[in-house]
């Protein structure tokens, strides 16, 4: 997948909003872990994304060598987070992709005794 994929800013703008925009369950104290994101947070989610997926580093790679490009608004365990997320993503994806070739079809003209009607194969 090419680094500058739309899919990639879809995909760091869903992650952004399922991941960081909501407050945790429980009523725990908050702390420097459980605070939320701002909208500055994309950019960053994108950047390891691209790392993830392009690049196939792993996490701790990311969290230790490209820190510059991630910190300080994600954390090891935010790039954590975001891994799991994109894994949801593709497992996803690729059933909505097996699903939908399923019901692919295919119309073909059938004569019948009425004149010549259509039918799905």
């Amino acid at each position: 997948m090419p680094k500058d994929s739309p899919e990639l800013e879809e995909e760091a703008e869903w992650i952004f909003r399922h991941a960081f925009c909501k407050g945790p369950i429980s009523n725990q104290p908050e702390g420097e872990a459980s605070r939320k994101k701002g909208p500055q947070t994309v950019p960053k989610i994108k950047k390891c994304l691209e790392y993830i997926r392009c690049e196939h580093f792993e996490v701790p790679f990311i969290a230790f060598y490209r820190k510059e490009y991630t910190q300080p608004e994600l954390n090891i365990n935010d790039l954590w987070k975001i891994y799991k997320y994109d894994e949801k993503v593709c497992t996803t994806r690729t059933h909505y992709l097996i699903v939908d070739s399923n019901f692919c079809f295919v119309v073909v003209p059938v004569e019948n005794s009425q004149g010549k009607s259509y039918t799905a194969v």
